[in-house]
């Protein structure tokens, strides 16, 4: 170590290098400043002065030097200038956000393929998520998106275009909904306004039945021999309101004429939608069989009596 005296203060400071030292005059910045206020400095050399104007010349040369580039995201050429602007690759933060869109979607993200936490992996943290939320009460009552309409309406159009335009999302949803019904995933599960019901047929086919009227025309078709499958295909259609939609009748019978079973209420309120079905399949067969048709069959239709036809039918279950 080399030690030298301030010129201002008189402090001695040290350095490593004597090289460093014979230009040394102060012991510190606030000393220089205050030896400069007084007219004590240290003028450099005039090789160096020249080449400290120089490279301070060159470096403001620099920053004002306009740069053109080509924006990685959107092909686009964009121009700038400065040191920051070296490192540029996007002409505008929207740029950026496509993409990163691009580059950490799919398979790019790192979270891809991997599932963390589950209600089955983690139940405690499951149980204090919905905890937390029936505390908060973000999710009940007008606040349940399900109960806004107009979520309700988006909700179903993004799933009704998705099954009806991807075959192979189409026929994945439906092995999970067979899976479903196979491991007794719907037994004893309230549907629309009824149960579903297991009827085994003579040929030792399990189907299944949504209602007692289902289950009677269904066990009516079997003492008859009748061969029949239940909720097997279904229909497009479009609504008055150009809304497209799809038809699921209750029976299929050999001869291709499907059967659908109404009580005398949902037969009133779906009038509309089977003669717009009938009108835009002409080719299919449809015939909707109501109380009248089946009890002159000879079933015998539990919960329901001619005094209450017109009433919603809560109970036919």
């Amino acid at each position: 170590m080399y030690k030298g005296k301030c010129q201002y203060c008189g402090n001695e400071f040290e350095v490593k290098k004597l090289s460093k030292l014979k230009n040394k005059k102060f012991c510190s910045m606030s000393c220089v400043y205050k030896g400069r206020n007084k007219g004590i400095y240290t003028p450099l050399s005039p090789e160096k002065e020249i080449e400290r104007i120089r490279k301070q010349k060159k470096t403001c040369e620099e920053k004002r030097k306009i740069i053109e580039k080509i924006c990685k995201s959107c092909g686009k050429s964009f121009t700038g200038y400065g040191s920051h602007f070296k490192n540029q690759k996007f002409c505008s933060s929207q740029c950026v956000i496509e993409n990163n869109k691009l580059l950490f979607s799919g398979s790019g993200n790192p979270a891809f393929g991997k599932t963390y936490r589950t209600k089955e992996s983690h139940p405690e943290w499951a149980k204090k998520v919905s905890d937390t939320h029936k505390e908060r009460g973000t999710l009940i009552g007008d606040k349940n998106p399900m109960k806004n309409k107009d979520a309700v309406a988006r909700m179903s159009k993004t799933r009704r275009e998705r099954v009806t335009s991807d075959p192979v999302y189409r026929a994945a949803r439906s092995k999970c909904t067979r899976e479903a019904w196979a491991r007794g995933a719907y037994d004893g599960v309230r549907v629309g306004q009824c149960e579903w019901h297991d009827f085994v047929k003579r040929d030792g086919e399990l189907v299944k039945c949504q209602g007692l009227w289902e289950l009677e025309y269904a066990k009516y078709l079997d003492s008859h021999n009748i061969n029949f499958m239940m909720h097997s295909g279904y229909f497009s259609y479009t609504d008055d309101l150009g809304v497209k939609r799809t038809y699921h009748p209750d029976f299929k019978l050999d001869d291709e004429q499907y059967i659908d079973v109404k009580n005398p209420y949902y037969e009133k309120l779906h009038a509309r939608k089977i003669e717009l079905v009938k009108q835009q399949n002409p080719s299919v067969k449809i015939e909707i069989l109501g109380a009248k048709q089946l009890r002159a069959l000879g079933l015998i239709l539990s919960g329901y009596s001619d005094g209450r036809k017109d009433k919603c039918p809560k109970h036919l279950s």
